[in-house]
Protein backbone atom coordinates (compact mmCIF):
# COMPACT_ATOMS: atom_id res chain seq x y z
CA UNK A 1 0.00 0.00 0.00
CA UNK A 2 1.41 3.40 -1.01
CA UNK A 3 1.60 6.17 1.60
CA UNK A 4 1.60 9.95 1.09
CA UNK A 5 1.80 12.89 3.54
CA UNK A 6 -0.74 15.24 1.97
CA UNK A 7 -3.55 15.78 4.50
CA UNK A 8 -4.04 19.39 5.57
CA UNK A 9 -6.63 18.80 8.29
CA UNK A 10 -7.53 15.96 10.69
CA UNK A 11 -10.03 13.21 9.89
CA UNK A 12 -13.15 13.58 12.09
CA UNK A 13 -14.45 11.00 14.56
CA UNK A 14 -17.60 9.05 13.80
CA UNK A 15 -16.57 6.55 11.13
CA UNK A 16 -17.79 8.62 8.19
CA UNK A 17 -14.45 10.17 7.33
CA UNK A 18 -14.38 13.21 5.08
CA UNK A 19 -13.86 14.23 1.49
CA UNK A 20 -10.45 15.26 0.29
CA UNK A 21 -9.90 18.99 -0.03
CA UNK A 22 -8.91 20.55 -3.34
CA UNK A 23 -5.38 21.22 -2.04
CA UNK A 24 -5.02 17.60 -0.89
CA UNK A 25 -6.13 16.38 -4.35
CA UNK A 26 -3.72 18.78 -6.01
CA UNK A 27 -0.88 17.43 -3.86
CA UNK A 28 -1.79 13.83 -4.74
CA UNK A 29 -2.04 14.65 -8.45
CA UNK A 30 1.41 16.23 -8.21
CA UNK A 31 2.64 12.86 -6.95
CA UNK A 32 1.02 11.04 -9.89
CA UNK A 33 -2.12 9.82 -8.08
CA UNK A 34 -5.44 10.27 -9.87
CA UNK A 35 -8.14 11.62 -7.54
CA UNK A 36 -11.00 14.07 -7.11
CA UNK A 37 -12.67 15.91 -4.24
CA UNK A 38 -15.32 13.17 -4.19
CA UNK A 39 -12.71 10.76 -2.80
CA UNK A 40 -13.08 10.00 0.92
CA UNK A 41 -10.49 9.44 3.61
CA UNK A 42 -11.38 7.32 6.66
CA UNK A 43 -9.37 6.98 9.85
CA UNK A 44 -6.94 4.11 10.30
CA UNK A 45 -6.41 2.72 13.80
CA UNK A 46 -8.62 5.52 15.22
CA UNK A 47 -5.95 8.12 14.36
CA UNK A 48 -7.12 11.54 13.17
CA UNK A 49 -3.92 12.13 11.19
CA UNK A 50 -3.77 8.87 9.19
CA UNK A 51 -6.35 7.33 6.89
CA UNK A 52 -7.17 5.13 3.93
CA UNK A 53 -8.31 6.65 0.64
CA UNK A 54 -11.59 5.52 -1.01
CA UNK A 55 -13.11 6.44 -4.38
CA UNK A 56 -16.82 6.53 -5.23
CA UNK A 57 -18.10 3.20 -6.53
CA UNK A 58 -21.44 1.86 -7.73
CA UNK A 59 -22.45 0.62 -4.27
CA UNK A 60 -20.69 3.13 -2.01
CA UNK A 61 -16.91 3.47 -1.91
CA UNK A 62 -14.00 1.30 -2.99
CA UNK A 63 -10.49 1.30 -1.51
CA UNK A 64 -7.82 2.93 -3.66
CA UNK A 65 -5.02 1.11 -1.83
CA UNK A 66 -3.41 4.33 -0.62
CA UNK A 67 -2.73 5.55 2.90
CA UNK A 68 -2.60 9.29 3.51
CA UNK A 69 -1.24 11.18 6.53
CA UNK A 70 -1.09 14.74 7.76
CA UNK A 71 1.74 16.65 6.15
CA UNK A 72 4.50 17.72 8.53
CA UNK A 73 3.55 21.41 8.31
CA UNK A 74 -0.10 20.54 9.11
CA UNK A 75 0.95 18.82 12.36
CA UNK A 76 2.45 22.07 13.60
CA UNK A 77 -0.60 24.10 12.56
CA UNK A 78 -3.05 21.59 14.09
CA UNK A 79 -1.17 21.46 17.41
CA UNK A 80 -1.06 25.26 17.56
CA UNK A 81 -4.81 25.50 16.83
CA UNK A 82 -5.58 23.04 19.66
CA UNK A 83 -3.33 24.93 22.06
CA UNK A 84 -4.97 28.28 21.21
CA UNK A 85 -8.44 26.77 21.60
CA UNK A 86 -7.61 25.28 25.02
CA UNK A 87 -5.98 28.44 26.37
CA UNK A 88 -8.85 30.67 25.23
CA UNK A 89 -11.40 28.93 27.49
Amino acid sequence: MSEYKVLKKPIPFGGKGRNLTSSECKALRGLGVSCSESYMVNRLQDLDYRGALYRPAENGYSSVGITVEMSDDSFVSSALDRHLLETSK
